[in-house]
């Protein structure tokens, strides 16, 4: 989530960084094994309250933009047979909120099981985002082969996502791309990349796999030494 917010949210590589700091500082008081007063703990929570829910906010944001492609893209990659659907999971109950205030209340609801495990139970921290194939979490029910396919179509939607907000299209990398996916989807991925504008490129250890493409040039690597073969 954090790589993908960095592309539209500028602000973001501040607010990880400052809300690391505030983790670790909050969490070093907590275990330092002194008495804290609560005027004390506030003052550590209020801080990590203001970078953490905008950690959050950008990350409920991008899964938020993403789920509509997402879902187009992995039923084209799946010929109509995947329904999918992304949801945010936020690290405390009801998150984020509509501002910072709302962490920071979570916060002093935790004070007391904080302090006796000595470290903070709520935040950011504990953010996660599901994939749903028709209403499952793919991470359990999932082949393997339909989770990269899921992988994939997150890819997909962040690079579509992004030429839609008007950046240049990117260089896609896709290392050994042939492993767990079937010929069939191979194809209509092959075939959704080829409609990109910008270049892709693709690794694989299958030769057959160039019968599926109308690559412009490939390269052989072999022995460490790297041949062009057209």
């Amino acid at each position: 989530m954090d790589k993908s917010c960095f592309l539209f949210e500028r602000d973001h590589l501040e607010s990880i960084r400052n809300f690391k700091l505030s983790l670790k500082a909050r969490n070093k008081i907590l275990s330092s094994g002194e008495f804290i007063d609560d005027h004390i703990l506030d003052s550590f929570s209020m801080t990590f309250s203001k970078w953490g829910w905008l950690v959050s906010r950008n990350r409920k944001k991008l899964v938020g933009q993403l789920q509509e492609t997402f879902s187009e893209i992995i039923e084209e990659l799946s010929g109509g047979q995947l329904s999918g659907n992304l949801e945010f999971v936020c690290g405390w109950k009801n998150g984020p909120g509509q501002s910072s205030d709302h962490l920071f209340e979570k916060l002093k609801e935790n004070n007391e099981r904080d302090r006796f495990r000595k470290s903070t139970s709520i935040g950011p921290q504990l953010d996660d985002f599901d994939v749903l194939l028709h209403g499952k979490k793919a991470r359990k029910f999932a082949s393997q082969g339909q989770q990269r396919s899921c992988a994939v179509a997150l890819l997909l939607s962040v690079v579509k996502l992004l030429t839609e907000s008007g950046m240049k299209q990117p260089i896609i990398l896709m290392d050994d791309v042939s492993s767990e996916l079937d010929a069939n989807v191979r194809m209509r991925l092959f075939d959704i990349v080829t409609r990109q504008d910008g270049q892709t490129i693709i690794t694989t250890t299958e030769e057959t796999l160039i019968d599926d493409l109308v690559p412009q040039r490939v390269f052989r690597v072999e022995n460490g030494i790297v041949r062009v073969e057209s």
